[in-house]
C-alpha cells in the first residue's frame, strides 16, 4: 500500500463521513441480499478502499449494511484495481477475491 499525505487522508475521511444510505442504496441492497458487492456500484477511489478501510466498513454498517463488513481488493487484468465489500461470516477473503474476479470477468 502506498503512503498518503495528511491532506489526502483528511479528504478520504471526509468522503466516508458524508456517505449516506441514499448514496449506497443499490450496493446496500445487494450486500444485504448476497453478503458481497463490488466497487462497481460504489463509486469511491482506490484511496478510500485502501486508506480508509476501517472507517468505510464502520460507516457502511451505520447506514444499513447488515452483518460484518470487510474489504478486499486486487489488481485485475483489463479491470485495474478492483474491490469487494463482503461479509466475512459468509465469505472468506479468498472466496471474496474469487467472486470479485468472476464479477469482473463477466462484466
Amino acid at each position: 500500500m502506498s503512503s498518503i499525505s495528511s491532506d489526502s487522508l483528511h479528504e478520504v475521511l471526509e468522503t466516508i463521513k458524508n456517505i449516506s444510505s441514499v448514496d449506497v442504496a443499490e450496493a446496500m441492497a445487494s450486500f444485504n441480499r448476497h453478503g458481497i458487492v463490488s466497487d462497481t456500484v460504489m463509486d469511491y477511489t482506490r484511496v478510500v478502499y485502501e486508506h480508509g478501510e476501517d472507517q468505510l466498513c464502520r460507516k457502511l454498517n451505520e447506514v444499513g449494511f447488515s452483518g460484518e463488513v470487510k474489504v478486499v481488493g486486487k489488481y485485475i487484468v483489463h479491470g485495474g484495481n478492483a474491490y469487494a465489500v463482503y461479509d466475512p461470516t459468509i465469505y472468506t477473503a479468498d472466496e471474496a477475491l474469487s467472486w470479485l474476479e468472476d464479477h469482473y470477468r463477466n462484466a
